[in-house]
């Protein structure tokens, strides 16, 4: 399909109306990300309680969902899937419970997931990188062997791990998305302002 030429024209149009209209919200925006840096700077420096909360706060999450699915699969007594529907429901309940009732144990099953994850996955791209050497391929090799190393240094630092890495995560995370709302806030306010 060929773009006419300024095809863009009417992207970059609305692009530019879209961040006009939010053009006088920046100090919203500067301040939004000063709090969200606050925060994950606050939460990085005690990563074993903001590990805990965070498996808490998905323990209520996933419980939450399984009660709900449970009384959706009741419901639909009818559907041809409702012993599945009640399964993952109740499922659901139990995995809350159990992340519920012991945060601990909960934050160390998941960052062995999260280790596995990061194992395996990287494992995978830094082999299809070498394997076949696109354009590009050393950036995706060198993300796969990072991936890999991070793997290795959480699975071997574990059980330790299993009480910070988490709420470290949560912490990166939300400076990270301070920084962008910083950024985006100070970029409007240099938008100059539309001629009447």
């Amino acid at each position: 399909m060929n773009i006419p030429p300024g095809g863009t024209a009417p992207l970059a149009n609305a692009i530019r109306h879209e961040l006009q209209a939010i053009r006088g919200k920046w100090i919203w925006l500067v301040v939004l990300g000063i709090v969200l840096i606050l925060l994950g700077t606050s939460l990085l420096s005690f990563p074993v309680i903001t590990t805990l909360a965070t498996v808490k706060l998905l323990g209520v999450l996933i419980l939450v969902g399984g009660v709900v699915e449970v009384v959706g699969a009741f419901w639909c007594r009818e559907w041809s899937g409702f012993f599945l529907e009640l399964l993952s429901g109740v499922l659901g309940v139990v995995v809350g419970l159990m992340l519920l009732g012991n945060p601990i144990q909960g934050g160390i099953t998941l960052t062995v997931l999260l280790a596995s994850f990061l194992f395996v996955g990287g494992l995978f791209k830094a082999i299809t990188a070498f394997a076949h050497r696109f354009g590009g391929w050393g950036w995706l090799l060198a993300s796969g062997v990072i991936d890999v190393a991070l793997g290795v240094m959480i699975w071997s630092e574990l059980p330790m791990s299993g009480l910070t890495i988490i709420g470290l995560l949560v912490g990166i995370s939300l400076i990270f998305r301070g920084v962008s709302w910083l950024m985006l806030g100070f970029t409007l306010k240099r938008i100059p302002k539309p001629i009447a």
